[in-house]
């Protein structure tokens, strides 16, 4: 449980935004588009089988997602984010793996060297391609 919020400096409250800018405003009403269209294709099983893996949610918006949600959507998300993550550990498993002196001349595939960027890029919400072309993780 938070404490309570200390008094904010006079001049950090003079900087502090009263209001909601543009750019604000509008990536709140995508965002509140999303998963309002989240909320209504889940529970459709076409939407479901057409959903590549690929197409995980990162952390931040998965949270978001499964608030919205119901049971049979937050099954099927925390099932394909279940595979995700295990695809990302395996990859950093045999990138350790591949570092351990008996195992030095094995080739480390280009997946395997960036899969613990991708992996953090999961949680903080960041792009996850690493290079790559977008939505190709």
């Amino acid at each position: 449980m938070r404490g309570k919020e200390p008094p904010l400096n006079p001049r950090v409250a003079a900087i502090k935004p009263r209001a909601m800018c543009l750019a604000c405003r509008v990536e709140q009403k995508v965002e509140e588009s999303y998963l309002a269209s989240f909320r209504g294709l889940l529970p459709k099983p076409d939407f479901r089988a057409s959903m590549p893996l690929r197409a995980v949610l990162c952390l931040p918006h998965l949270r978001k997602t499964l608030a919205v949600v119901g049971a049979e959507g937050r099954l099927f998300l925390a099932e394909t984010t279940r595979a995700k993550l295990a695809t990302f550990l395996h990859e950093v498993r045999e990138y350790n793996r591949k570092h351990i002196w008996d195992f030095r001349a094995e080739s480390k595939l280009p997946e395997e060297q960036i899969a613990w960027v991708r992996t953090i890029a999961f949680e903080v919400g960041e792009n996850q391609s690493a290079g790559k072309e977008s939505n190709s993780w």
